[in-house]
Formats: C-alpha cells, structure tokens, sequence
C-alpha cells in the first residue's frame, strides 16, 4: 500500500505512526509475496505446469522490483522469492526458513551496509517469525475461530513478535494497540494491493477505467485510516509497552514462550489431575511454564512508561531535531510553543501530556523544525490563534502557515499576548519582515529566521507561587543585552527560573542574558547525534559555569517541570 496526500496533510501520516501502522505506507516484502501468491495462485487454478508458475512468479519479482525500487525489504522479498523460485525449478526449495537464510546471505554479500540497515533487519525478523511461529499458531487458534481469521491474526503477532525486541531498542514508544491496529488492517492489505497494482497495470491502456477501478482500494485504505485514527486517538494508545532494554529483554522472552509452545502438542484433557512426577518429556512443560511465570512478574514489576502525565505545570517535547514546549492552561489545555518538525511526535507528545484544546499556539520562526509538525498539533485540538514572527514577507509566510495566522513584529514588544488561568504571556523580541530586494519583488529567504526568532516570557501564577520560563527560539549571539532590557520591560525583571536555550544550544546561540538570568534550569530541544553537533559543548560549558542545570530532550526524553514548596520539581522520561 504507497500512501499518497497533499503536502500539507500530515494528520494521516501522523496516525499512522501513532497507532503503529506506519509501515502500511511503505512499499514492502509483503506487497511482493502478496502479488507473487495471486499470480501464482490464478495460474495453479488454471492448471498451468509447476515449472512455468515458477517462471511466471520469477517474472513477478523482478517486475516487482522494477516498478517500486530496490527498497531493502522489497530486495530481501525478490531475493527469497527467486531463490524459492529457482529452488522449485531444480525440485527443491521447500524448506522456507533455509530459503531465508541463503537469501540474507546473498543480500550481505552483495551489500554488506544492510547489516545496519533498521528496515532489513526487522524485515528478516518479521519474515523468520512469521515462517517460524505462523503455521503451528494458525493451527492451534483454527480450533476455536475461522482459518482465514487464525491466519491473519497469525501473521500479524509473529511478526510483531520478532520483531520487538529490535523495536524495542530503536524507538522512544510502541503503541499500546499497535497489535489490535495491525490485527484490525491486516484482512484489508491483500485486496488493496491487489487491486492497486491491477490499477497501475490498466492505467497504461485505459486511464479512465483505472480511475473507475481505482474506487475499490481507495475505500479500503479509507478504511485503514480510520483504523489508523482511532487507534492513535484512543485513550488505551497512550499507555505504551515496555522500551529499551527492559522492552527488548521482555520481547526475547516472548520468542522463546512463543517457540517452546507451539512446540508442543495441543494437550489433551485429562481426567485424572493427581499430580505425578515429570517425565523427561514433559520437561520442557515445566521450563515453559517457569518462563510464563517470570515474564508474568517482569510484566508486573516493570512500571508503565507512557501513561498519561497529570502533574506538571510546563513540558519540553521530544520531537528530535527541534522545538515544541507546552504550558498548562487548564486539566486539557495548554498554550504551544512551537511545534517541531513534520514527523509525528509533538501529537504524540500533546497526547501523553492530555491535552485536548489548545490555546494558543506560537512558533517562533519559519523553520522545519519549528513549524513543520503544526498540522499534527493543531489536528483535534479546537481552533486556536496562531501568531507567529518571521523576517520573510507576508505572502511567503503564507505558504507555510494557516491564512488565519497573526504576524507579530519588534514593534509589538512588552504586549501581553495571553492572560488565562493563571498563566500570562509576554512578548519579549520578534523580528520584522525583510525590506523588499532591488527590483520591487520580496525577498522569501530564510536565511535571517534565526535572528527573527519570537521570544517569549511565561509567567505561571501556581498554589506555591510564581514561575517563569523564557523562550528563546533560535536567537543568536549578540542579542543578550537587548534582550535583559525586553525582559524587564516586558516582565518586570531579568530574571527567571526556566530558560529554553536559544537555537538548540548551538555556539552561535544567544547567550549573553544568561548570567542576568539567574536561572534554576535550562532546557534544550534536540535530537539525538544531529548533524549540527548541537548542543555545542562551549554552550554547555558556559552553563555549568554559572552553575544552571541541564536537561535535554536527546538525552532526557520529554521533561516536565512544576513548582513546588521545595523550588522545581523536574521528571524526564530517562
């Protein structure tokens, strides 16, 4: 299934992830065995010979391969499928796990670089599981639901559970219902891609038809984003399953549970429960269900790691490479400040944090990084007003934000932008479009955002008294005595108690307000080994000599900070 949208309609790839179905919008193995088993499948009912339905699923590889590139799982796919192939033409080839490995083997020796590749390796884990566990859970299950219905739940938990214990070290969260998600799609992706590649096909002869057929899968994978969206947007998403290396000890466990029972016969009833010495076969009974037990109290012990937070007063998202901070507003409401790049994680994060309604909604500037994920943030969470600061024109900032947006400029510093429930906010700095270039026409660069960046000073009225927290952007040096004075003349004072380090704690960051500041924590947003080397390690020095605590999102995951009798109270997911 290829997912196709608008530029701008980021809400269904953002479900996508969120509920865990994201690698539906990628060409994949699946698809290739999906189309090789239909035309081999039509030719067997044909009574086409043995050796020309292998030739014809040879011919459906590499066409295959032409069509939709040499993606990694899309080579493991052609590879296994050829050597399987090749195998039956010579009258051998039936056994599928050896078919795999001599598949792998071959890829690796033509790239050995896929030995790092992430969607190789959870290609290869989902394909051993599902040959490994699917045949002897299909039939097993088979006793008690439909066969087409045990299959299709089969394939799904096999594959989820090979692959976790290699999720589990790759990803930040795993969705609670990813595998009811995958359970509930799983019947709906042979026909799409069926049905999509057949569009494809009479689309070269008969555009008009392919448009007509083109109806059928459309509404399947109108379908899959439904089920994408109520999975991400259901409160039982949020609690998520166990990562790093707990969740990957866990998932090793599940395996070997998984193997030492489908390795055993389906038991029959016994009348007679007087409890007997084990006999040496029934050993491996007793060692299965001794795992059960450990990973039942592992299960138990290990706390949930992506519950809905309910304590805290101000929030710096994880969102990679980027910047999206909340403030409480109310027990479902928060004002943004910014909203990360386009990829997902600042709904999750708002998610997480229970945050129905926004505000207001700031982005500092017209970065990626800052502004790509507003869509996602925005989607669900009422209308709020956007303001936003900019050193492009007017026109230009239109095409990345909402035509409802309101610009603010240096001419507006010291404005009180929001007064509710106990929480105001100040503008501090904004930038000012850039004059028109010679020739009348209006420069869209932007190359000057950074120096444009909105700053802002949130004031939190709490039961155990005021907070406030400085927003930064991405301003750089040279700017720290102007903005002491904007702070004073804004809030009253140079100092506060939580400062967002400006532009990611790079070197070139504004830093000069630092020492005025006074601050009892530092935040920095940033993702993990970034290309930029942030946050610079002179940045990081100039804070630990004035002694400011850090914490910061590559590290520390989300960070969330209230007041309390005894000052800050600051938790982190790490």
């Amino acid at each position: 299934m290829v997912y196709g949208g608008s530029p701008g309609d980021t809400g269904v790839e953002a479900a996508m992830r969120a509920s865990g179905l994201s690698h539906l919008t990628s060409v994949s193995g699946a698809n290739c065995a999906i189309m090789t088993a239909c035309v081999v499948y039509l030719l067997r009912w044909n009574r086409v010979p043995f050796r020309l339905q292998a030739v014809a699923a040879l011919g459906v590889i590499i066409a295959f391969v032409l069509l939709c590139g040499p993606e990694a799982s899309v080579l493991r796919a052609s590879v296994m499928g050829g050597v399987t192939s090749l195998g039956l033409l010579a009258g051998r080839g039936k056994n599928p796990l050896s078919v795999l490995a001599v598949a792998v083997l071959i890829l690796l020796a033509a790239d050995p670089w896929l030995s790092v590749s992430i969607g190789f390796m959870l290609s290869a884990a989902a394909t051993a599981g599902i040959i490994v566990w699917g045949g002897p859970l299909t039939e097993r299950l088979s006793a008690w639901v439909p066969v087409p219905l045990a299959a299709a739940f089969s394939v799904t938990a096999c594959a989820s559970a090979a692959c976790q214990p290699i999720l589990a070290f790759l990803s930040d969260n795993v969705p609670g219902l990813t595998l009811a998600a995958n359970m509930l799609a799983a019947p709906l992706v042979g026909p799409i891609t069926v049905l999509g590649f057949g569009v494809v096909a009479l689309a070269w002869a008969w555009p008009e038809g392919a448009a007509i057929l083109a109806w059928l899968p459309n509404r399947g994978a109108d379908v899959v984003v439904l089920i994408a969206r109520w999975a991400a947007h259901s409160p039982t998403n949020q609690t998520d399953l166990p990562v790093g290396p707990t969740g990957a000890v866990l998932g090793m466990g599940v395996c070997v549970f998984l193997t030492l029972w489908l390795r055993q016969p389906p038991r029959q009833r016994r009348e007679d429960w007087t409890l007997r010495p084990p006999s040496r076969g029934s050993a491996s009974r007793w060692v299965l269900t001794a795992l059960a037990g450990v990973l039942a109290l592992l299960l138990w012990a290990v706390p949930t790691q992506r519950g809905v937070l309910r304590d805290w007063q101000a929030a710096a998202c994880d969102v990679g490479q980027g910047d999206a901070f909340a403030v409480r507003t109310g027990p479902s409401s928060a004002l943004l400040v910014d909203a990360g790049p386009r990829d997902g994680r600042v709904d999750a994060c708002l998610r997480r944090l229970g945050v129905t309604s926004l505000t207001g909604v700031f982005i500092s500037h017209l970065h990626e990084d800052h502004v790509g994920g507003l869509s996602e943030a925005l989607r669900g969470r009422g209308s709020p007003p956007v303001y936003f600061s900019s050193s492009v024109s007017n026109e230009a900032a239109r095409r990345i934000l909402p035509v409802s947006a309101h610009r603010l400029d240096r001419s507006q510093a010291g404005r009180l932008l929001a007064s509710d429930a106990g929480v105001q906010l100040w503008l501090v700095h904004a930038g000012s479009p850039a004059p028109p270039e010679r020739g009348g026409g209006e420069r869209e660069s932007l190359d000057g955002e950074n120096h444009a960046s909105m700053v802002l000073l949130a004031v939190l009225q709490t039961p155990e008294g005021p907070m406030s927290i400085l927003f930064t952007g991405d301003l750089e040096k040279g700017s720290g005595a102007r903005l002491s004075q904007a702070l004073r003349q804004a809030g009253g004072t140079d100092r506060v108690d939580v400062v967002k380090v400006a532009h990611h704690g790079a070197k070139n960051g504004a830093s000069d307000h630092l020492p005025q500041a006074g601050a009892s924590l530092a935040l920095i947003g940033v993702g993990a080994a970034n290309d930029y080397g942030h946050p610079h390690k002179a940045a990081l020095a100039e804070l630990g000599s004035l002694g400011i605590p850090v914490k910061r999102t590559d590290q520390n995951g989300m960070v969330t900070v209230r007041r309390t009798r005894q000052g800050l109270e600051v938790q982190s997911d790490r």
